[in-house]
């Protein structure tokens, strides 16, 4: 549906947190309905049920203007919007003449939606409380829904009201049974007669149910304790005799020789993956780490099932991969049927470990799934066991130890695709690939153009236009000129914003003015205030502004108007697959294809490197070239899978035949099978992290470790006795990288990367295959009544009036706007990403419930964390408030990073004894000696950021032997050396200090960190305003901010910092000179400063001068921003020798 209940969905979780529908004035007066309802009685409904009850209504409703409910909902919403403005106003200024016309217009509007909903809505609703009847969806899933929305009821009366909780608790515990059911393998057949029978019973009982709990719960009249006990043992009769009929065609079910499951893919790739999965979780069952009981017979039967996966899995890991297509095929077979055996023995497994499964069923569902898994192993076992057979015969045509010892090695290699070498994410061979990712080859002459129309030419504003095909390198041609140290130094401002398909006015003008200024509550102000602040920004200033990937000109039409025209030379660059979305008169540069010598170019740039092509390779390399037909994403896709070939003429040809098929016209289909042939040449393990970037919105850079830590979450990254998940992943991603199927968008300063980005098309081939292998789905604005996909994820603006259900969806990322209660039947979800919540504090409330949860993102603290949550290893809380830690939270014994986003305090109860497994942790407050305690009980930690109370004893951290970054922000001001003694772990690479005075033997500590490659310094005193560094300190660094510093005067020298490559000063306003001698430090690269004094400046700009005119060094980049001089006046000054007085 295309309409919204934002603001509704906002006031009902406003409304109510007792169980009564209230209304609310502002925050601390409360208005209940009797005085504005002719109703005297309290509602038999509280705000929640209601919201369930309106979202699950607008799933049927249409945009027509026919549909009732969906024209009482939009008027629903729009007086809530209402009663918003006005509450807005009124809290702003109270004290204004105008103030009773918006109180009283709050008034109408909260009476109004009371009287909808009391006379109108409610009463109507009644149709919606038996099962619908929807086209294209299959009648268990239907069911499922139907059922999943009643017990929905059911948990908001119950979570409000323990009384209720209690009172619908048999019938909950059954009806989630029964949905549960429904989601199992014999009752996904719905095409057989005997499940349409039993479909039919279960439709009557739901309706049944429907009825009973509209009648308890909605009714104007109350139900009688006798009606009431009477109604419901009547349900439960019909769930007995349901029960039996179920038993008896679950036994049938499994006599026959064969189930089907219904999936829409044959391919195998997460066929390893989920037999891992399920391995790992029958351990964590057998290993009693889950609060449930198991009789015996179920106990024997989980040791079976494990046995037989981990045979099975041991049998998949020996098989070579066959050399031929009909072993290939055979062998793509069993891994099918063994992979959806696991998910079957998955979702009956981990639905009984959160209670929502009868003993009883899983007993007898098991009984069917052990044979078959037997049947599969037994299969996997004959094909190794031939594959055995020819690899000894291989061997024996080899003589000695070395031709075996190289089979092994072999064998070995196509196990791990990636060399062990490989030990960081920027390794030599990253970076050959990579370079020439800044090469925009045949575009030589476009650039130079482009580069002239924005330096030079008129003084008017000018807009250009850069356009062509997708895939042509736009938009790497755009940030080229853009990173260009030319138009860094040419422009006061520069500014880039993405717009995408789906453009958002607003998101635009956050995006350019969060790029302009520091300006505090951006998001809170409307947008015509947004656009005036855009303008005022930009004002006289010499600006440049790139709008990437626009569709329409509506992007010009809404902006246009806010970025003035001075007449100083400013720009505005467009990219756009379509001329005509900029005003005529703008200066247009189409990109052509590339032609055939181009396209070589660029093929042996990517394959080959620094190296040329070998001559018996070109040939066929110029054929394989020709063949991409000039389109630059398909040529440089293609060199990612050449450069993963033996460089031998017969695997070439290979591909050349795969791209015969793939003649490129002038559309993009065909370009998007030659992408789609890089994806069937990755291995199948980097399969499932590739289509894993579908689930990131379009255009939006992914920060690296996020994703790793998402692929961990997910099960994608193999467990590795020798490798540390984390370096695994960042391996697998550095294989992405170099067969160009991913970008690197952001580098930290010694060239690693920081975040990764991937082009619209691989995006596109993501989705298409992701979906078509039932992996994920990709959900604009509306979530289908029941989701099959084992991921969904919502990509809009504001959150989506449907929740999300599917029970076998294992990731959700979106905002909803139903709580994080509500996802409580999904059983197998182990990624809850983004989920906004409303501001009810009881919605998290059935968050311990999902114990499979591994990766969780929430905007406060879950209540109750409970350690059934035995699984979660990573957890962010995105609050804006203060955090309070549970006892519970050190006891996740797999919890490995625990990040809020303001400020988290342990509670008093922590026991700050127990020793904890976390990586990082971020940001707490330290206030005394058990804090530093919890500290100490975490010898893993890597990554650390907290804020001490500024006490006098400095925190001990020389017992977190492992840490390598660490942010120590002190609470007071300045907290000088009445400190006792600092001290810091050797292995510290990066540190960051914040409101600290640190005498000179202090810093002089710091600087003899051996392995310090990073320091920044923030509001940080020295004594007196004077810094002197030593010989012997920061023999390691690389990288060094200053920030918000008092200092005047820096005495240093090349020596003491003999490996800095990147120095940035920002608010030193009185520092009157950078060391000139910093410039003779060979390995310095960047200066920026910015924000900072003229001398200070002035000095950086003579450092370059130097460095340029007398020792040729052309790698040093002096950047100035955010000044009142703009850098060109700085070179004139310093080369006319004057000063600022002068």
């Amino acid at each position: 549906m295309a309409f919204s209940i934002e603001k509704l969905s906002e006031y009902l979780s406003y409304s109510s947190s007792n169980g009564s529908m209230k209304l609310i004035l502002d925050e601390t007066e409360e208005i209940d309905h009797e005085e504005l309802c002719s109703k005297g009685d309290e509602l038999p409904w509280n705000s929640p049920t209601c919201l369930a009850v309106i979202c699950y209504v607008i799933k049927f409703c249409s945009n027509s203007d026919d549909d009732m409910f969906g024209r009482t909902i939009k008027r629903l919403n729009y007086l809530a919007t209402k009663y918003y403005a006005n509450l807005w106003k009124w809290a702003d200024d109270n004290t204004s003449p105008e103030a009773w016309a918006w109180e009283e217009i709050m008034q109408e509007s909260r009476q109004e939606i009371l009287e909808i909903l009391v006379n109108f809505f409610m009463p109507k609703v009644q149709k919606f409380f038996k099962v619908p009847k929807v086209e294209e969806v299959k009648e268990n899933e239907v069911l499922a829904a139907f059922l999943d929305f009643l017990l929905q009821i059911l948990n908001s009366e119950a979570d409000i009201n323990s009384e209720e909780e209690e009172r619908y608790a048999v019938l909950q515990k059954e009806l989630t049974y029964l949905l549960t059911i429904l989601g199992d393998v014999p009752f996904q057949c719905t095409e057989l007669q005997e499940v349409k029978n039993l479909l039919v019973e279960f439709e009557m009982l739901a309706n049944e149910a429907g009825s009973f709990i509209y009648s308890c719960i909605f009714s104007t009249l109350p139900v009688k304790a006798s009606r009431f006990i009477e109604g419901r043992n009547s349900l439960l009769k019909m769930v007995e005799l349901l029960n039996v009929k179920i038993k008896e065609h679950c036994i049938q079910s499994s006599e026959l020789p064969s189930r089907v499951i219904s999936r829409t893919c044959n391919d195998a790739i997460d066929s390893i993956f989920i037999v891992d999965s399920l391995i790992e979780d029958l351990e964590n069952l057998m290993n009693n780490q889950v609060d449930f009981v198991i009789n015996d017979e179920v106990k024997v039967q989980i040791k079976t099932l494990h046995e037989e996966l981990t045979h099975s899995r041991s049998f998949i890991k020996d098989i070579g991969m066959p050399q031929d297509n009909v072993h290939m095929d055979e062998l793509n077979k069993y891994l099918v049927q063994i992979r959806d055996v696991a998910y079957e023995a998955e979702y009956l497994v981990n639905s009984y470990v959160v209670g929502n499964l009868p003993i009883w069923h899983l007993n007898i569902r098991l009984s069917a799934v052990i044979p078959n898994m037997t049947l599969v192993g037994t299969k996997l076992l004959e094909i190794k066991t031939i594959s055995d057979i020819k690899v000894l015969k291989v061997m024996k045509d080899f003589s000695g130890e070395e031709s075996s010892n190289a089979m092994k090695t072999s064998s070995a290699n196509t196990i791990v695709p990636f060399k062990e070498e490989r030990k960081k994410i920027l390794g030599d061979h990253i970076e050959g690939s990579t370079k020439f990712d800044n090469i925009v080859v045949g575009f030589e002459d476009e650039r130079t153009k482009i580069l002239g129309d924005l330096i030079g030419g008129s003084k008017n504003r000018q807009i250009i236009s850069i356009f062509g095909m997708p895939g042509l390198g736009k938009t790497t041609l755009a940030r080229m000129l853009y990173d260009d140290p030319t138009i860094f130094d040419h422009f006061d401002k520069r500014v880039w914003c993405v717009v995408s398909q789906t453009y958002q006015k607003r998101k635009v003008l956050i995006d350019i003015l969060m790029s302009l200024s520091s300006m505090s509550n951006i998001l809170g102000k409307e947008d015509e205030r947004l656009a005036v602040d855009i303008h005022k920004t930009l004002k006289g200033r010499k600006y440049l502004i790139v709008i990437d990937d626009v569709w329409s000109t509506n992007v010009w039409d809404d902006l246009g108007r806010f970025f003035p025209d001075d007449g100083n030379g400013s720009r505005i660059v467009f990219t756009s697959r379509i001329k005509g979305t900029t005003p005529t008169d703008s200066i247009f540069h189409p990109l052509p294809l590339l032609g055939e010598d181009k396209c070589w170019e660029l093929l042996e740039n990517k394959v080959f490197l620094k190296e040329p092509c070998p001559p018996q390779l070109i040939g066929i390399g110029k054929r394989i070239a020709a063949k991409c037909n000039g389109l630059p994403i398909a040529i440089v896709v293609t060199a990612g899978i050449l450069l993963n070939l033996k460089k031998e003429e017969n695997e070439w040809k290979i591909v050349e035949a795969n791209l015969d098929s793939y003649i490129l016209n002038d559309d993009t289909s065909n370009c998007m099978q030659i992408l789609e042939l890089s994806y069937k040449h990755l291995p199948n393990h980097l399969k499932l992290c590739f289509l894993y970037f579908g689930a990131f919105p379009e255009d939006k850079n992914i920060p690296l470790r996020k994703l790793i830590w998402l692929w961990i979450a997910e099960g994608f990254i193999m467990r590795d006795q020798e490798k540390d998940q984390e370096q695994l992943a960042e391996e697998y991603l550095l294989d992405l990288i170099n067969r160009s199927l991913v970008i690197i968008a952001k580098r930290s300063f010694d060239g690693r990367v920081k975040a990764c980005i991937i082009h619209d098309l691989l995006r596109d081939v993501c989705l298409g295959m992701a979906q078509e292998e039932n992996f994920l789905k990709s959900i604009k604005d509306h979530l289908s009544i029941y989701e099959r996909h084992h991921r969904l994820y919502v990509h809009s603006a504001k959150p989506v009036d449907q929740r999300p259900f599917g029970l076998h969806c294992r990731s959700f990322s979106g905002h909803v706007s139903q709580s994080l209660s509500s996802c409580s039947q999904m059983a197998l979800l182990r990624v809850m990403d983004q989920l906004s919540t409303p501001r009810i504090s009881y919605e998290l409330k059935r968050i311990y419930l999902l114990v499979q949860l591994r990766y969780i993102v929430v905007d406060r603290m879950p209540k109750p964390l409970t350690r059934n949550l035995f699984n979660l290893e990573f957890l962010c809380i995105n609050s804006n408030d203060k955090v309070y830690m549970p006892s519970v939270i050190l006891k996740l014994v797999r919890l490995r990073h625990l990040r809020v986003k303001q400020e988290a305090e342990f509670e008093k109860d922590v026991d700050r004894s127990q020793t904890n497994n976390l990586r990082s942790l971020s940001f707490v407050r330290i206030n005394n000696d058990n804090d530093e305690q919890i500290l100490k009980c975490s010898p893993h930690l890597r990554k650390l950021k907290f804020k001490y109370t500024g006490r006098k004893l400095f925190p001990d951290l020389q017992s977190l032997t492992a840490l390598e970054s660490l942010k120590l922000v002190f609470d007071s001001d300045r907290v000088f050396s009445e400190l006792t003694e600092i001290n810091f772990p050797s292995t510290i690479k990066k540190l960051s200090l914040i409101r600290i005075g640190l005498s000179s033997e202090k810093i002089s500590i710091v600087g003899r960190l051996p392995n310090l490659h990073v320091l920044k310094l923030f509001s940080v005193a020295f004594e007196g305003e004077e810094w002197e560094t030593s010989d012997d300190e920061f023999q390691e660094l690389r990288f060094l901010k200053l920030d918000m510093m008092d200092l005047k005067q820096w005495i240093t020298c090349s020596e003491h910092f003999p490996q800095l490559q990147c120095l940035i000063l920002h608010s030193c306003w009185n520092l009157e000179e950078i060391p000139i001698e910093l410039g003779n430090i060979t390995t310095l690269e960047c200066i920026q400063v910015l924000s900072s004094g003229y001398e200070a400046s002035l000095s950086a700009v003579r450092i370059e001068e130097e460095q340029r005119d007398q020792y040729g060094n052309e790698e040093l980049k002096v950047i100035i921003a955010n000044t009142w001089w703009s850098k060109e006046e700085l070179v004139r000054d310093c080369r006319e020798g004057i000063s600022e007085e002068d």
